[in-house]
């Protein structure tokens, strides 16, 4: 099985699983899907890290659109 075909399927397991869990502006959002794949690929160390990752990148986008 190559990537693509892991990846898709990762994304349709996971979106199954939580389908519910999520506005449906995220569900239909392909790269919320990636990202939920990504999620799922994290060793523990990693995710317990993501939040503090999240809220750096949100900071940075936030910061290069409102400061131009």
């Amino acid at each position: 099985m190559d990537t693509f075909s892991a990846d898709v399927e990762d994304e349709t397991i996971l979106s199954t699983i939580f389908k519910d869990s999520f506005p449906g502006n995220l569900r239909d959002n392909a790269e919320f899907g990636h990202y939920l794949a990504e999620l799922s690929s994290y060793g523990v160390k990693r995710l317990c890290r993501e939040p503090d990752r999240s809220d750096m990148e949100s900071f940075k986008v936030l910061y290069n659109t409102t400061s131009g």
